[in-house]
């Protein structure tokens, strides 16, 4: 569609959809934008502060959620079983490392943050 130099709107709730097909986009709640832009240009903003990573841990799953609720730095968790999906102020990487090592982590892996991500972040 690119190559048509033809504009095609889509709406989704589907953040991959978006993700995959979108140069633009615009968030709307109740028929009013919340945010409206380039893909690349409202994403940039919480690359370069934010990173996401995700981790499993061998055991004590509950209480490794419960520390990481209560750190500032933090800004978004979300466990599977005994994974964790978390959104972190880049600053403190270090700091969210110390707190993982008291943990039996099986595995980690850091993500690109995406449309999802700057999706939750608004909503």
């Amino acid at each position: 569609f690119k190559e048509s130099n033809k504009t095609i709107l889509i709406t989704s709730h589907d953040m991959d959809i978006v993700e995959n097909l979108c140069d633009h986009i615009a968030f709307i709640n109740k028929g009013k934008i919340l945010k409206v832009g380039k893909k690349d240009e409202m994403l940039k903003p919480l690359k370069e502060k934010e990173f996401q990573i995700e981790v499993e841990v061998g055991k004590n799953a509950e209480q490794l959620l419960l520390e990481l609720k209560e750190l500032d730095y933090v800004i978004n968790v979300e466990k599977n079983s005994m994974s964790f999906k978390l959104i972190i102020n880049k600053s403190y990487y270090n700091d969210v490392i110390s707190v993982l090592t008291k943990y039996r982590i099986l595995r980690i892996k850091e993500n690109q943050l995406t449309v999802r991500d700057l999706f939750k972040q608004i909503f």
